[in-house]
């Protein structure tokens, strides 16, 4: 369930510290998981966590769910650059804590849409939500794309660490429901082929905009 390179979210328990932080598992042991040094959600500083911090560990798995468990910074460690040291409870101590196979969040990001099957003008707008299988786009002008053609899209996703991640994806279209008097256009799209390495950006990106929704009580 827990390999390297998984990206952990850390939310110390002392009731002083109402601060998130981000780190990647960097190794695992039977029963603790060395992590990097984790980096603060608002400030995007590395921070120190003195042995005995308590904290709630959330990750998104491979199936687009989140999971969470109870652990504990135990030590520090030299591996290629130091690393924290957490103890782990085990897979059956992990609780399952969203059940939807694509976790949706609301999110205006910048995306270009441009023609692969189908002639189109291609065009630059904002989202309306994001998933990890998909996206929907907001559309504002008169355009004509069918139902189930390949398109090209360019994504530019901010983290909260102030990292700007550029994808450029292919994806289906799965309907486009025009643009009415009182009402904006959308373009509703499935991913194709994603790599690892961008999937799991999408769902970093959603990890994060859906712990701020919760935090602003918008979620």
């Amino acid at each position: 369930m827990i390999k390297e390179g998984l990206l952990l979210r850390l939310e110390p328990f002392a009731e002083d510290i109402d601060d998130k932080f981000n780190s990647k598992v960097v190794e695992r042991e039977d029963d603790r998981l060395f992590i990097s040094y984790p980096v603060n959600e608002e400030t995007g500083k590395t921070t120190f966590m003195l042995d005995g911090t308590q904290l709630k560990v959330s990750f998104i798995g491979k199936d687009n769910v989140i999971y969470s468990f109870q652990s504990e910074v135990i030590g520090r460690a030299k591996k290629t650059f130091p690393v924290l040291a957490l103890r782990y409870p085990g897979d059956k101590r992990v609780i399952r804590i969203q059940r939807r196979q694509y976790v949706r969040v609301p999110a205006s990001i910048s995306i270009a849409i441009h023609p692969l099957e189908y002639n189109f003008e291609p065009f630059v707008t904002v989202t309306e939500d994001i998933s990890a299988g998909g996206i929907a786009a907001i559309v504002n002008h008169p355009v004509h794309i069918p139902s189930n053609v390949k398109v090209n899209v360019w994504l530019t996703l901010p983290m909260h660490s102030n990292e700007m991640n550029y994808l450029q994806l292919q994806a289906r279209v799965v309907r486009l429901d025009q643009k009415s008097e009182n009402k904006l256009g959308k373009l509703s799209l499935q991913f194709l082929d994603m790599d690892e390495r961008d999937q799991d950006r999408i769902i970093r990106f959603v990890f994060e905009q859906q712990f701020e929704l919760k935090r602003k009580g918008l979620l």
